[in-house]
């Protein structure tokens, strides 16, 4: 797939040929760990929903805030990677595709579509930062772009 851009400027002109790279669709999304389970021993302190602190006018909303409402396990963490294969049709005017890189090689674009990265059931799992996988309870989900 190719581009033609023209620059003028006054009366000078000069054609620009660009391939054009599109990625190959559906994204590939990899976790450092598919299976986030409890981590045996490890509890974490359950904290107060902040909206009830924040709607609430007594004094001693600070120190309802620090007082945890007991403990809840931890569990896993999972590294969030997302990879795609370019591609580009051939110059010489036939349909054969072209694999930027080579057909075994895929490029990481996490950083390109992190914003878009969704879990299905937020009661499973959640996103930290993004890129972190987490998970909050017992169950299965979906992770999608």
């Amino acid at each position: 797939m190719n581009a033609r851009v023209i620059f003028s400027y006054e009366h000078l002109s000069a054609p620009l040929e660009l391939t054009v790279w599109v990625p190959k669709l559906p994204l590939q999304v990899e976790l450092s760990d598919s299976n986030l389970s409890f981590i045996k021993g490890w509890r974490v302190p359950i904290l107060p929903d902040r909206r009830s602190a924040r709607d609430s006018d007594t004094d001693d909303d600070e120190d309802d805030r620090r007082v945890s409402r007991g403990c809840t396990l931890q569990y896993q963490r999972s590294l969030v990677k997302v990879l795609t294969q370019f591609h580009t049709t051939s110059t010489e005017g036939t349909d054969q595709v072209i694999t930027m890189l080579g057909p075994d090689w895929q490029v990481d674009v996490t950083d390109l579509v992190q914003d878009s990265l969704k879990v299905v059931d937020p009661r499973i799992a959640e996103l930290v930062d993004r890129t972190v996988l987490v998970g909050l309870e017992l169950g299965s989900t979906v992770l999608k772009v």
